[in-house]
């Protein structure tokens, strides 16, 4: 996941046994290690201010992976912001930084698209469903001007790509023909990208 000022990457790595959040500066060919203790830690996004972590970890529930952040000089603990049954992953976040767009996951099967608001003082709000729906949804991703949010779904068989707007006065709408799969936004065209089996 790109820093958003495109310097840094933040990626998950094994380090061992197991897998753990590092910072890669490619510009100078420095890996940096964030996370170490004895957990798992995956799927790493930035915050709009590049301040901040999100990433799912198995940390409070050994094998069950919730939300957590984690500040980028790695001062201070790491906060759980989730407390779930369910494996969680973070997705995506608003460009002002109030809401986190996540999957979560009842079984195999099962997936629904869920935002969790951040307030003033960076606490975790309650979670509230986006999408919901017997078919499996993930992958929520929020625009950049925050308006839209992208997902892909099964709800007609395959999966693909559908937009609707966060406040649910539009939508959905299916972007995708022929299948889709994990989209993202371009920063500079109106325009999704996203991963098709072919």
């Amino acid at each position: 996941s790109f820093s958003p000022d495109g310097k840094l990457l933040a990626m998950q790595r094994a380090y061992g046994n197991h897998d753990q959040i590092a910072i890669y500066d490619w510009t100078n060919d420095r890996l940096t290690q964030l996370t170490f203790d004895a957990a798992n830690h995956r799927f790493p996004i930035w915050t709009p201010d590049g301040q901040r972590i999100i990433y799912s970890s198995d940390a409070g529930h050994p094998g069950v992976q919730n939300i957590y952040w984690q500040r980028v000089n790695g001062s201070g603990p790491a906060d759980r912001l989730t407390d779930s049954p369910n494996n969680q992953v973070a997705t995506s976040i608003d460009p002002l930084g109030t809401l986190i767009s996540f999957s979560e996951f009842a079984g195999a099967r099962a997936s629904d698209v869920w935002s969790l608001p951040l307030q003033a003082n960076g606490k975790p709000g309650a979670p509230r469903p986006f999408v919901n729906t017997p078919a499996f949804e993930t992958h929520g991703t929020f625009s950049p001007d925050g308006k839209f949010v992208a997902y892909m779904s099964s709800e007609q068989g395959a999966f693909e790509i559908y937009v609707r707007t966060f406040d649910g006065a539009g939508g959905p709408w299916r972007v995708s023909t022929a299948g889709g799969a994990h989209p993202t936004w371009s920063k500079n065209t109106q325009e999704l990208m996203y991963v098709i089996d072919d």
